[in-house]
């Protein structure tokens, strides 16, 4: 039961405007949570940019990398383990000079030896040894560790003392 509506009412309603939507959210300008979210990914990628620059740049990166390339040019030369193990001393001296200064450029050869296996981190005492004699030996003790082996020593020294 409705009522029957009056001409003014419907004079009224004829008046009236539709309803206007807002219009549709759009992209741009960007909200400021993702102006933050920008600004800490750019933050981020400068940061690990310049940490990988510091690493290429670092005397750990460079003695390692020498390390692998004498790792494989003496890979399937196990007759060559005297020079290899002569050459892991140089590089062995040569981080421990750029590291401590030039007063280790002078150890002898068993002050080498107990640097060379002092601490906790320090090398084996037979794999230290060969090392520090190496370059002075005329020919491979009877009883020589192996080239991998040598090569994971220096390795593991290099990572804990450059």
């Amino acid at each position: 039961m409705s009522t029957p509506l009056s001409p003014e009412i419907y004079a009224q309603l004829d008046a009236l405007k539709d309803i206007h939507l807002p219009q549709p959210i759009s992209f741009w300008p960007l909200a400021m949570g993702w102006w933050l979210v920008a600004a800490l990914i750019i933050g981020l990628a400068i940061t690990l940019w310049v940490i990988y620059l510091r690493r290429q740049a670092s005397l750990k990166y460079a003695a390692l990398c020498e390390l692998n390339q004498l790792s494989q040019q003496y890979e399937n030369q196990p007759q060559a383990l005297l020079s290899l193990a002569a050459e892991l001393s140089v590089l062995l001296r040569r981080v421990t000079i750029a590291t401590q200064g030039q007063s280790m450029a002078s150890k002898t050869q068993d002050n080498w030896l107990s640097y060379l296996t002092q601490g906790k981190f320090g090398m084996q005492q037979e794999v230290a040894n060969f090392i520090s004699q190496a370059p002075y030996l005329a020919s491979a003790p009877a009883v020589a560790p192996k080239n991998e082996q040598l090569i994971e020593a220096t390795k593991d020294w290099i990572r804990r003392h450059a």
